[in-house]
């Protein structure tokens, strides 16, 4: 099997790739073999990365201190994905 990357996010799926081969008289020969292939949706394996500012490393929160709120906006998350245009990032 094969894996590929595409920006058309459309064709992504599994095909199988069948060769035949013809003899020099056209007449059909029986060998044949086939290959799999994998175009993946480069905006499903794309890596997120969240401002650190928003959850520093260590994070730290105690259960008997008040609730912790964060707000995380799209803005503060980027994609690795530089070349197919995906569909919006949705919390």
């Amino acid at each position: 099997m094969h894996a590929t990357f595409t920006d058309n996010i459309a064709i992504a799926g599994v095909y199988t790739i069948t060769v035949s081969l013809l003899r020099p008289s056209g007449a059909p020969s029986t060998f044949s073999f086939s290959h799999t292939i994998t175009i993946v949706n480069p905006c499903e394996s794309a890596t997120f990365t969240i401002d650190p500012t928003i959850l520093p490393i260590p994070y730290e929160y105690v259960i008997n201190q008040p609730a912790d709120t964060k707000v995380l906006l799209d803005t503060a998350v980027t994609s690795s994905e530089t070349i197919a245009t995906c569909p919006d990032i949705i919390f």
